[in-house]
């Protein structure tokens, strides 16, 4: 139920005037919080519930027990109902044996801005030397972001982009824009050429923004956004902190970042940039023109590799038939057509058939869930894959109207596999 729903079932039953109107509904809405995160405001709010439970009562107890004819045993019993409270609002492990088995905890699965590869609600470091272009790949991914659109082929699940950038004149900037993308109020670029220039990191706006939007936030580069040695541990640590803290509240963070001079010694600066990422991507340009992003570190999932071929004229990149993109590709493709022919298969299955290194194929299959396949918990733990209906054989749904603006392309809508899990062939969409 949102408040679209409402209005409309409301006025199917005939009942919208008489509950006074769209305008009222809209109303009730105002000063509510909008939070996908709703669980874990839900538990400060009954810890705090606790908490003012133990004090009422703690004073209660207090009041009791100044009466000259207070009752000890009456007191103590109270006491202990109160330690009872207590143990709601702390920690029940005690012990070894107290720790919950990984097994049996609820984890929720990442979720990913670009899909396989930009995980949502992360730092990002991605570095690379002046002259890179990490500034127009990245401006492209933003750009994508926006737009709901792709970034190097994959999936991006459209979110506010806010691009802070410290130090590349306007004009660039805007040319890039332009050819990139154009207009788009889901995408704010912030830079030195506005009245009011963009925040450092730690500013409580940039806190603000991440905790009312949940945006991609780019930061670029990273040694213009505070006044600190980056060489300094102890220094930048704080500055970490800071960018941990807008994860926190919901934004994906990247930082542009520079390698270091000497040749090898990895990323610039001290330790604690990169030990505080979850996702480190190093960019770098061929003599010939191609970019490679190397996936150096990741919390997430695998280590992977990219060439992309940049057009710098049109605003475009794409990824290149480097041997192991081709090869990544060619493998893909045969585990589709695998899939289309037995529905139903289990990774297993899939990876024997195609006669593929098994951590590879783990990962191709992971990485391409929802896009060339869809999967599905089978018995005993093991995933089954089944094909993707074509658009022609789905409902479509018209744009979703959202705070910051409305969508109006029709996106498809792709039903859970059914007809599978019985073992029997039933027809399925091609």
């Amino acid at each position: 139920m949102d408040f679209i729903t409402l209005c409309e079932e409301l006025r199917r039953r005939n009942e919208l005037e008489r509950v006074g109107d769209v305008s009222y509904i809209s109303s009730l809405l105002d000063g509510l919080p909008e939070r996908s995160n709703i669980q874990p405001w839900a538990q400060i709010l009954k810890r705090e519930a606790a908490l003012r439970h133990i004090r009422d009562e703690g004073l209660a107890i207090s009041k009791a027990a100044e009466e000259p004819d207070a009752d000890i045993a009456t007191l103590r019993g109270q006491l202990a109902d109160l330690a009872q409270e207590q143990d709601k609002c702390t920690p029940h492990i005690r012990s070894i044996a107290d720790i919950p088995d990984i097994c049996d905890c609820d984890i929720i699965p990442p979720e990913w801005l670009a899909e396989g590869l930009l995980p949502r609600g992360a730092l990002i470091l991605w570095a690379g030397s002046d002259g890179s272009a990490k500034t127009w790949l990245v401006l492209n991914l933003a750009a994508a972001v926006a737009e709901g659109g792709e970034f190097l082929g994959r999936h991006c699940v459209q979110s506010v982009a806010v691009y802070l950038d410290y130090e590349n004149p306007g004009h660039e900037v805007q040319a890039r824009v332009q050819k990139l993308c154009g207009r788009n109020p889901w995408l704010k670029i912030w830079g030195n050429w506005a009245a009011q220039a963009p925040p450092q990191i730690g500013d409580p706006l940039l806190l603000k923004f991440c905790e009312e939007t949940q945006p991609l936030l780019v930061i670029d580069p990273l040694r213009m956004g505070h006044d600190f040695d980056e060489n300094d541990a102890t220094e930048m640590t704080p500055v970490m902190r800071h960018l941990r803290s807008y994860v926190a509240a919901g934004a994906t963070v990247v930082i542009l970042h520079h390698v270091a001079k000497a040749e090898g010694s990895g990323y610039r600066g001290s330790s604690a940039i990169r030990g505080a990422c979850d996702v480190a991507i190093l960019q770098e340009m061929s003599t010939d023109g191609l970019i490679s992003l190397k996936v150096q570190k990741n919390r997430f999932g695998q280590r992977m590799n990219f060439t992309v071929q940049p057009d710098f004229e049109a605003g475009m990149f794409s990824l290149t038939d480097a041997p192991a993109g081709a090869e990544r590709r060619d493998v893909a493709g045969e585990m589709k057509d695998a899939i289309r022919a037995q529905p139903g298969m289990t990774q297993e299955q899939i990876i024997r058939q195609v006669r593929v290194n098994k951590r590879k194929g783990c990962e191709i299959l992971r990485s391409n869930e929802g896009t060339l396949w869809l999967a599905e918990e089978g018995a005993r733990n093991s995933r089954c894959y089944f094909p993707i209906p074509s658009c022609s054989a789905v409902p479509m749904c018209s744009g979703t109207t959202g705070t910051l603006g409305t969508t109006e392309a029709a996106v498809p809508v792709v039903p859970h596999p059914i007809g599978w899990n019985n073992g029997t062939a039933q027809e399925y969409p091609n």
